[in-house]
């Protein structure tokens, strides 16, 4: 994958990554970056990966991956 000018790029751990579906962490992302709020953006993303893995019934991609 080629990285260019202009580009963001979010780096994840497995925690966020089996909470958060990539889908997601896009819109948000984009959400954030259209609003000038970028610095807030890894405190929105670990707030919803932390409230899906509290959630035994929640969809998230591990759950998917997991059955």
């Amino acid at each position: 994958m080629e990285v260019r000018d202009g580009d963001l790029v979010v780096l994840v751990s497995d925690g966020m990554a089996d909470n958060i579906f990539s889908y997601e962490t896009v819109v948000i992302a984009e959400r954030s970056y259209q609003n000038k709020t970028m610095p807030e953006l890894a405190k929105r993303l670990s707030k919803l990966a932390v409230e899906r893995a509290k959630k035994k019934d929640g969809l998230s991609p591990f759950g998917v991956k997991a059955k």
